[in-house]
């Protein structure tokens, strides 16, 4: 388990062993190549391989695209298309290794439809299902039929991902309706693990849309 926050990162490992389960925590920044380096390393380390990776981090910075700080679009594009390239990477590398295992990217409805004052989320979703596809062929053209690259494409979610979000819009953020149960997504997140797909929409409206 990786995330910025050591605390609660080991709360939700405790409810994990809890629960029956294995669970390490890895306090890691996904911005930081490095650190998701050794986040694979620790993994190895504990359990011998790694079976399922999932890339989930996310930030975002809402506003007037020309009145959001640059410093702003750069975390964004460094946490959410960056740190998926990482992550990306160093499992691909071990499931090459081992001779099979599965990718999952958490990208966003807003990888396929664009949305105003979005605009480095946007762009960045957008880079992580172009990276889902670019990945696919390239294993294909390699003969890798045991390395699977999934990309999940969710609605809103109410989580305290609005809240956490920069915003300059002058306005309390709220996300595009409808809003689903996070739930949800776990759902198809965990579908995806038993029955690899290409891209998986985490919500009706999105589907229709």
């Amino acid at each position: 388990l990786a995330a910025r926050s050591a605390e609660v990162l080991e709360s939700v490992a405790d409810a994990c062993r809890l629960a029956g389960g294995a669970a390490v925590a890895v306090p890691t920044d996904v911005s930081d190549a490095e650190q998701v380096e050794q986040l694979a390393r620790a993994a190895v380390t504990e359990f011998g391989r790694i079976d399922v990776w999932i890339n989930n981090a996310g930030v975002a910075a809402l506003g007037r695209f020309e009145e959001i700080p640059l410093r702003d679009h750069a975390q964004v594009i460094d946490t959410d298309l960056l740190g998926t390239i990482y992550g990306s990477a160093v499992a691909l590398r071990q499931f090459r290794t081992q001779g099979g295992g599965t990718l999952i990217n958490i990208a966003s409805a807003l990888g396929e439809i664009p949305a105003p004052y979005y605009a480095s989320y946007v762009a960045a979703k957008h880079g992580i299902v172009g990276l889902g596809a670019a990945l696919r062929q390239e294993l294909a053209e390699n003969d890798a039929p045991n390395i699977h690259v999934c990309t999940v494409l969710p609605m809103a979610m109410e989580t305290p991902f609005f809240a956490h979000a920069a915003n300059y819009t002058g306005h309390e953020a709220t996300p595009i309706p409808p809003v689903y149960d996070p739930q949800v997504a776990v759902d198809a997140i965990l579908r995806l693990v038993e029955e690899p797909e290409a891209e998986v929409v985490a919500g009706g409206a999105g589907k229709v849309v």
